[in-house]
């Protein structure tokens, strides 16, 4: 009798989980909390196959729902913008002022923000890009104008892997706009 209860209990279990779907839910916002428009978003299921995109507005929210329990989904997140939006001679002085030790950018983000070129260090060659792209020589920064985290996380990533058993409701991601460390970037136009 036991093994026939044990049976039902396994097999209502895998019922009950069986068809199940999950929602992920976030918000997308620079470190000051300002959230950002136009970031373009992208679920890909475990084969890479394009299950939904979603583009933000000024309240920097997304959703994706009916997602499949314990699959694994990527999501990927860009947003087009121009390299000057944010990014002016000031940056350039805050940038200095770190590179000779005088006061330091005190985040990880405004830290990848003034590594422009992402060798991984903030150096002199990203203050001659900035000035370049000030001064419209360059029309671009190498690998996008932003850089998105997730909060805690210190390397930045243009997608994440998310195993989903559960709704994620606060999938949160901080974006980050590269040579602008005083935060200047309107992020939603």
């Amino acid at each position: 009798m036991l093994k026939f209860n044990l049976s039902i209990l396994c097999l209502g279990t895998f019922i009950s989980s069986w068809g199940q779907t999950h929602t992920l839910a976030g918000r997308v916002a620079t470190e000051n909390v300002e959230s950002m428009s136009e970031v373009e978003l992208e679920l890909l299921d475990a084969s890479g196959t394009l299950v939904a995109t979603y583009t933000t507005d000024c309240d920097g929210l997304f959703t994706f729902n009916d997602l499949n329990d314990g699959e694994t989904y990527t999501i990927t997140m860009q947003k087009e913008d121009s390299p000057l939006n944010g990014t002016s001679t000031f940056d350039l002085v805050l940038i200095s002022r770190e590179l000779l030790g005088v006061q330091d950018l005190d985040s990880q983000y405004k830290q990848a923000s003034a590594d422009v070129d992402e060798s991984g260090a903030i150096s002199i060659m990203d203050l001659v890009l900035i000035r370049a792209v000030i001064l419209n020589i360059v029309e671009e920064y190498p690998g996008g104008d932003w850089l998105f985290f997730r909060p805690g996380n210190l390397d930045a990533s243009s997608s994440y892997e998310i195993v989903l058993t559960d709704d994620l409701l606060d999938f949160d991601i901080v974006g980050a706009k590269k040579g602008d460390v005083n935060g200047s970037a309107d992020t939603c136009p």
